[in-house]
């Protein structure tokens, strides 16, 4: 079997998203009155999907039909980072109809959470005549979260530390089937039955990493 078109990929796709401040006031929240003044908390988020995409293709006859055969792969890292501070100065006070009530210190953060994920797949269109197609294919999905090594600055009311890398926090190997049927009552295909059935995987995404990251803003 002879492979008759190869096809790769690369690219970087991301966003970054600043939440602002729009005041360097200290926070002020009354639960009483629901009067709010002061600023807000900042947070800067960086977003960015690293990925490689290749796939192989080939066709074949006189199998007991037509074979339209391809294999392929996928190989990605999501990476968030979260710079992260707490309100102006880094405190939050409250009162209760204008009598102070409490005084909530934040530390900030500077969080870094990462995925990578790779994937290959095969997939076999095959025309058994010139009234059944049967699509059949498999793919198997690596998901590693991890933390890569970080740090926080100093604050106001914390000093800097150093976070140390987790390798693994949790790995998935995923198959996934996927099997299709089409027929044609008529040779015009004016009539058509399809079936198919497979299993889907929901992407993990960065969050299981951010979930037992240290490094987090605190208040």
């Amino acid at each position: 079997m002879l492979f008759r078109s190869a096809e790769i990929r690369a690219g970087r796709v991301g966003y970054t998203w600043d939440s602002g401040v729009y005041s360097d006031e200290i926070r002020r929240e009354d639960i009483g009155s629901r009067l709010v003044t002061g600023g807000n908390v900042r947070w800067i988020e960086n977003v960015n999907r690293n990925q490689v995409l290749g796939t192989l293709s080939t066709f074949r006859s006189g199998w007991a039909g037509t074979h339209n055969v391809k294999v392929g792969f996928e190989l990605y890292r999501d990476t968030s980072e979260r710079d992260q501070t707490g309100y102006p100065k880094n405190l939050l006070l409250e009162f209760n109809n204008g009598a102070a009530v409490a005084v909530r210190q934040y530390i900030p953060s500077f969080a870094i959470n990462r995925l990578f994920a790779g994937g290959v797949y095969v997939t076999d269109t095959w025309s058994a005549g010139s009234r059944v197609t049967v699509n059949a294919g498999v793919r198997l999905d690596h998901y590693r979260s991890y933390l890569p090594a970080q740090s926080r600055r100093a604050s106001e009311f914390a000093d800097a530390a150093n976070f140390a890398a987790i390798d693994n926090v949790i790995t998935w190997n995923l198959p996934a089937p996927r099997f299709g049927i089409t027929y044609k009552f008529d040779e015009a295909g004016r009539t058509v039955l399809k079936a198919n059935a497979g299993r889907y995987w929901w992407n993990p995404d960065v969050n299981v990493a951010s979930s037992v990251n240290a490094n987090v803003a605190t208040g």
